[in-house]
């Protein structure tokens, strides 16, 4: 007597990208620069599978999502002197979209569209002491549109085994933040690093299990990050270094739908 089963899928999966890109660079005077850039792209995505238990046919799929999307960016920097800049820049990416593959997934969450993202940019970088020391800072605020999360459903209440996980959109999301970093040589063979970060990611339109989630932070966004390191260096290769990090709290996940 054996409980092995005799399960067995086959798929074929194929994607073709065509992307076209540029970028422009030039200067105003002596202390001014400035940046553009866009790039436009083409997916086009096939798969198809079929699958068996002992044999017998259990079901088939097929997704083929096309997807246009585009992006670009657009940078205008200072030099504040021989050693330090400031810049401000907007920019836009973007995610494709895809499918959930899996035959227990309902029928409306089999798909999910593409994700773009609107960033505006504000940053300080600075090399003193001959380069021995360099620092830079950063604030963003960042603007989701269509995000894609990863989402779960509980098929049958009350039976745990019938949990799903699949990718979902979410309306509108943002992002704020700052991060911060300093590298500091005071002697030729040692070097100190910190770096530290500040965020604030949050659903601005998102129900699940028909709870809204608007102003909810979004999972695997602490609001606090930070590292510290220091390496030492022998003209022999030999070398010794340390690290600490950290982060603050954060959800693991968005809650599932019951």
């Amino acid at each position: 007597f054996s409980l092995a089963a005799d399960d067995r899928l086959d798929s074929r999966y194929s994607a073709t990208h065509l992307a076209v890109f540029g970028e422009l660079d030039g200067t105003l005077g002596s202390r001014w620069r400035w940046s553009l850039g866009g790039r436009v792209e083409r997916r086009d995505a096939d798969y198809s599978d079929a699958s068996t238990s002992f044999g017998l046919p259990v079901g088939a799929q097929s997704f083929s999502p096309r997807n246009s999307m585009w992006g670009g960016h657009a940078t205008l920097s200072r030099d504040l002197g021989r050693s330090s800049s400031l810049y401000l820049g907007v920019s836009r990416g973007y995610k494709a979209g895809g499918f959930n593959i899996g035959l227990a997934v309902p029928d409306d969450r089999r798909s999910f569209r593409p994700e773009s993202l609107l960033n505006l940019e504000l940053g300080w970088r600075a090399s003193l002491a001959s380069g021995r020391l360099t620092a830079s800072a950063t604030v963003f605020h960042m603007r989701r549109h269509d995000l894609q999360i990863r989402a779960g459903e509980q098929l049958v209440p009350g039976d745990p085994n019938t949990f799903v996980f699949f990718t979902v959109n979410a309306d509108r999301g943002t992002n704020t933040g700052f991060e911060g970093a300093l590298r500091w040589q005071p002697v030729r063979a040692f070097e100190l690093a910190a770096s530290a970060g500040l965020l604030r990611a949050r659903f601005a339109g998102y129900r699940s299990g028909g709870v809204s989630l608007a102003g909810r932070d979004a999972p695997h966004a602490p609001h606090l990050q930070y590292a510290l390191s220091g390496t030492w260096h022998h003209p022999s290769g030999l070398f010794a270094r340390f690290d600490v990090t950290g982060m603050g709290r954060f959800y693991f996940d968005v809650p599932p739908v019951e």
